[in-house]
């Protein structure tokens, strides 16, 4: 068994992870980038076009 500590605070641990490929939608969008903050378990998710390195978000909407 693995030892793992919690987050003290909201956003302080944050899970990113790339949905995808899926089918385009009409807007042209194949994947979807999601988060979820460790502590509150916020989640969101954001479509994008194409795929991202995380180090390049797509919108600094999540920043």
């Amino acid at each position: 068994m693995e030892i793992t500590t919690t987050s003290e605070r909201p956003f302080q641990r944050l899970a990113l992870d790339i949905v995808g490929p899926l089918p385009i939608t009409e807007s042209g969008n194949r994947f979807i980038l999601t988060m979820q903050d460790d502590l509150t378990k916020y989640s969101y998710a954001i479509p994008t076009k194409r795929y991202y390195p995380i180090e390049e978000p797509p919108s600094p909407r999540i920043l």
